[in-house]
């Protein structure tokens, strides 16, 4: 369904024709690689029937969207909103609801020049399959554009392991990097990432979910005492955020939740309530958001991966982790998660090593895992995995790497899955299967 400017139209509530879209891949420059490509995509929450989207554009420029079968049979579409950075006029985040859409079957993202009617934009998408059964899915953290020589190879990897859900798990740009620490300078580092970074120039897009850690939330180890918190929350959720749509929620901060193939995911806030690292009985959740989640995953037994920016148990560094700064409120978590039919698996970031760990049968009632994923593109060196100690530790790397992870959580109790850190050319750095059973 094409979509002009200005033009809606609201049935039951819901908008099935909304105001047009904008264009731009940078502030009037020529567009970044071969058109029709013209300005960043990012395909973002999906489930059997639609996908939602987020596009960088530009206000001034104005486009209409369409999106269609292979065949070119329209489907419903949306704009939801537009919001602009509002201290750069030329720069939008518009985003866009597709619907109408089947499993198993490629779709277009369309966008035309308003004025001229020429295609400036066309994506390949397909509506995810959300079936109980083995699920691939990467996991990624720390991307620090000003290591631009590379990216270009370790998103390729991405891209080339064929994962069909993409978590960010915090770290997504580093704000504080060549600026001012401040609400602009937030904005401006947000853009200059996405127009850098290869995931929004892919021609076949793959959903992503996102949370934040210290760098794309304010700084490095920020926490909730940050006075800008609420205006970097805004600049997130314009770049990030989406429509909760059935099962698939948003919680507190940047939180959300979505179930998937059989398994839920939890993508968990851990800076905007996150009390001073000097208070040991201080929480990185907060209540609010601690009570969320338990309650949701109390709902039911399936299984569910918990993620978040810092590692839980990883006091052993002697810095930022749960077990470290929180280890009342982690004594909580693993308390309450004990009580619970749902299996758990933890993911977590930040450390700029991956590594994969035990976690014993005394923490949570069973034993389970804890997975790290860092770093993507950022600062790292040799044996950075193996300074400290981790008597949980079975496997680790330091090379820029993110993890793949191939999971079945159809055997009762249970949750089944592989797990593979891969760097650039998709050599493989560790390779591990795990078994969690809630007994």
């Amino acid at each position: 369904m094409l979509i002009g400017r200005r033009k809606f139209l609201l049935s039951a509530g819901v908008a099935t024709v909304a105001f047009t879209g904008r264009k731009s891949w940078s502030q009037g420059a020529v567009p970044v690689g071969a058109p029709p490509y013209g300005f960043p995509v990012v395909q973002l929450h999906t489930d059997d029937t639609s996908a939602q989207f987020r596009l960088l554009v530009n206000p001034l420029r104005p486009t209409i969207y369409e999106a269609t079968t292979i065949d070119g049979t329209p489907l419903p579409l949306a704009v939801l909103s537009s919001t602009v950075n509002p201290f750069v006029r030329t720069e939008a985040l518009d985003h866009v609801l597709v619907e109408g859409l089947q499993s198993g079957r490629d779709y277009l993202l369309k966008a035309y020049d308003e004025k001229t009617g020429a295609q400036v934009e066309e994506r390949i998408f397909r509506a995810l399959d959300t079936r109980p059964r083995v699920a691939r899915f990467v996991v990624a953290s720390c991307m620090m554009d000003v290591l631009e020589a590379f990216q270009d190879a370790m998103f390729d990897a991405v891209q080339k392991s064929k994962p069909e859900v993409i978590f960010f798990i915090g770290d997504t740009t580093y704000t504080d990097i060549g600026g001012g620490n401040n609400v602009a300078d937030n904005w401006r580092r947000h853009i200059e990432s996405r127009r850098i970074f290869n995931f929004g120039k892919w021609k076949r897009l793959v959903p992503i979910y996102a949370t934040w850690d210290d760098h794309d939330f304010g700084g490095n180890n920020m926490d909730g005492t940050l006075s800008r918190k609420v205006e970097s929350l805004k600049a997130f959720k314009a770049m990030w955020g989406w429509t909760p749509r059935g099962t698939a929620l948003t919680g507190h901060g940047v939180s959300s939740h979505v179930e998937l193939c059989g398994q839920r995911f939890y993508l968990m806030d851990d800076r905007f309530f996150r009390d001073s690292a000097a208070t040991s009985s201080g929480n990185q959740w907060g209540p609010s958001q601690e009570n969320w989640l338990m309650t949701s995953i109390s709902s039911s037994a399936t299984p569910t991966w918990i993620m978040n920016g810092g590692q839980f148990f990883g006091g052993y560094l002697g810095k930022e982790s749960f077990e470290y700064d929180h280890p009342q409120e982690l004594a909580r978590i693993t308390q309450t998660l004990r009580e619970l039919e749902a299996p758990a698996v933890l993911v977590s970031g930040d450390v700029h090593f991956s590594e994969l760990m035990t976690i014993e049968k005394a923490q949570l009632g069973y034993e389970t895992f804890e997975v790290t994923s860092s770093s993507l593109l950022s600062t790292t060196n040799p044996i950075q995995d193996t300074k400290k100690v981790n008597p949980r530790r079975l496997t680790s790397t330091w090379h820029h790497n993110f993890v793949v992870i191939d999971s079945d959580p159809r055997k009762p109790g249970g949750l089944d899955f592989r797990v593979r850190s891969i760097g650039r050319g998709l050599k493989v750095y560790f390779d591990k299967t795990c078994s969690v059973r809630r007994v």
